[in-house]
């Protein structure tokens, strides 16, 4: 009995004793264990960009950093054997991959030279000896070797990676020339119907022209072969060529007229045309290239003429008009270089011919055939625009 007694009191000491513990060890946070692995943080860095890189007209597409607004892009070739620098999208690029612009103006000056007038005033006799005209009056005397100044302004915008409209406008210039001319002139039927010419007189010739015009245009290209490009176009061209001549200030008036006589033919050339063309660009290098355009037009010609003249054939004041039509063809011809100086400007040299078939110059207008009518009277006869410039100009691109 006292062996059980005594049993129990250790139990329960023991257990008074644990409950501390216990409790304690309740209170106090479990130590933490240390993680099995540690999370990486991974910081990207931009690519830096590249500047565009040194000319290169030839190399492996190869992947390029381009500057500014474009990411990074293939550049690709868009035939098996074209060398000009492309983007994956077609869109032509500097050979460090810069984009070029969609917008291109182009202001040009120009330096050009006119046909100047070329014949005889009045009409040769029909018969030779006492009627015949030793000593004619020429037109050609008038020249305008020293050229005129003028200008080109273009706007181009690419609507895809081959295909781009064009708008030009073009001032080829005012030219003028006066000199004074001694000699006689011809006409007919004259008194006997074989034709007459004046006395000896000496007048004042002045000519006056003007030339301008328009082109609207749309053009694809077509194939890329090495450093050429090829591309076909058309659009419409609009040619304007205003011209008078004028003979004043006779030193004797033609008999039996006192009044001072005058002669006077200003005419109006508008050509409105169908035209479609060609080009071939050579890229010598990404910052040179040569450019060779050829267009060929097809369209109506209206020429407005009117003559007037002032006691010549018969005493007062005289004036006729005539207006004529006719399809007619011309040829627009331009040969430019451009040397790009960064990837939005670029300087530009050239040379352009325009010539366009059947325009009325004022000196031809004049008919001196119907001298019995009184009176110079127009006539349509058909010549030939020629003009040649030079251009320096300086291309922006956006």
């Amino acid at each position: 009995m006292r062996r059980n007694a005594a049993l129990v009191c250790v139990v329960a000491l023991a257990a008074f004793a644990l409950m501390p513990v216990t409790a304690w060890a309740e209170d106090v946070p479990p130590t933490p264990m240390p993680p099995t692995s540690m999370p990486v943080m991974v910081t990207e860095m931009a690519p830096m960009p590249v500047p565009c890189e040194a000319p290169t007209p030839y190399r492996a597409p190869v992947m390029y950093e381009r500057q500014g607004i474009c990411p990074p892009v293939q550049m690709v070739n868009t035939g098996p054997v074209c060398c000009i620098a492309r983007n994956a999208s077609g869109w032509p690029v500097t050979p460090g991959g810069c984009c070029y612009g969609r917008l291109v103006i182009w202001a040009e000056g120009l330096w050009s030279f006119l046909k100047a007038p070329e014949g005889l005033m009045g009409e040769a006799p029909y018969l030779a000896g006492p009627t015949a005209n030793p000593d004619p009056i020429d037109w050609g005397v008038l020249d305008y070797d020293d050229g005129q100044a003028g200008g080109r302004f273009t706007v181009r915008y690419a609507v895809a990676p081959e295909m781009w409209i064009e708008a030009r406008a073009t001032y080829y210039g005012d030219y003028s020339d006066t000199k004074s001319e001694s000699g006689r002139f011809g006409f007919m039927p004259g008194p006997a119907g074989v034709g007459g010419v004046t006395v000896p007189n000496t007048a004042d010739l002045r000519v006056e022209s003007e030339v301008y015009g328009g082109e609207l245009n749309f053009w694809t290209e077509v194939a890329c072969t090495g450093t050429a490009s090829w591309s076909v176009g058309g659009g419409a061209h609009w040619v304007q060529f205003n011209e008078g001549v004028t003979a004043s200030n006779w030193a004797v008036p033609f008999a039996p007229f006192d009044t001072p006589p005058y002669m006077r033919s200003y005419v109006q050339n508008t050509y409105i045309a169908a035209q479609f063309g060609g080009s071939v660009r050579w890229e010598i290098t990404p910052c040179f290239d040569v450019t060779l355009l050829l267009k060929g037009m097809l369209g109506n010609m209206n020429r407005q003429l009117t003559v007037s003249d002032n006691s010549v054939f018969s005493g007062g004041y005289h004036g006729a008009t005539n207006e004529t039509n006719e399809v007619v063809a011309g040829v627009d011809v331009d040969v430019s270089v451009r040397w790009r100086l960064t990837r939005w400007l670029a300087l530009t040299a050239g040379y352009n011919l325009l010539f366009v078939d059947n325009v009325l110059r004022a000196h031809d207008g004049m008919d001196f055939t119907k001298s019995n009518s009184g009176a110079i009277q127009p006539i349509d006869a058909a010549d030939q625009l020629v003009v040649h410039s030079v251009l320096l100009g300086i291309q922006v691109q956006f």
